[in-house]
């Protein structure tokens, strides 16, 4: 059975996409599948956000350029905390994610994203 690695962070919510600016890199092994557990702190400046009622995606750009959005499991959305399990094509690719983020939505086009973080 594979061990879990969990893996903490604090995002900045915002309106915008944004390039990364040296955040939040998370390490996966290539070949781990669903091992790396992402809990992120849901801030709006530097305030705890309150994430109830959204429904949220993992999306990322890979190195290769190919694009990867997935749904985050409701239970992974609570308060203003996000839980999710990043997907094993991660891993599976060479080299960096050149973008991962988090995609919150109300179903009426509100939007906002947390800062980027990467994946390596």
């Amino acid at each position: 059975m594979a061990t879990k690695t969990m893996v903490s962070m604090r995002l900045e919510v915002g309106d915008r996409l944004a390039e990364p600016k040296g955040g939040y890199r998370v390490r996966m092994a290539s070949g781990e599948s669903e091992s790396v557990e992402v809990s992120a702190e849901l801030l709006d400046g530097g305030r705890p956000f309150d994430a109830s009622g959204l429904s949220a995606r993992f999306m990322a750009v890979l190195a290769g350029g190919r694009h990867v959005a997935m749904p985050v499991p409701p239970e992974g959305v609570s308060g203003g905390t996000l839980t999710y399990t990043l997907p094993s094509g991660l891993g599976a690719t060479p080299g960096d994610t050149r973008l991962a983020v988090f995609e919150l939505s109300d179903g009426d086009g509100y939007r906002i994203y947390t800062e980027p973080f990467t994946v390596a």
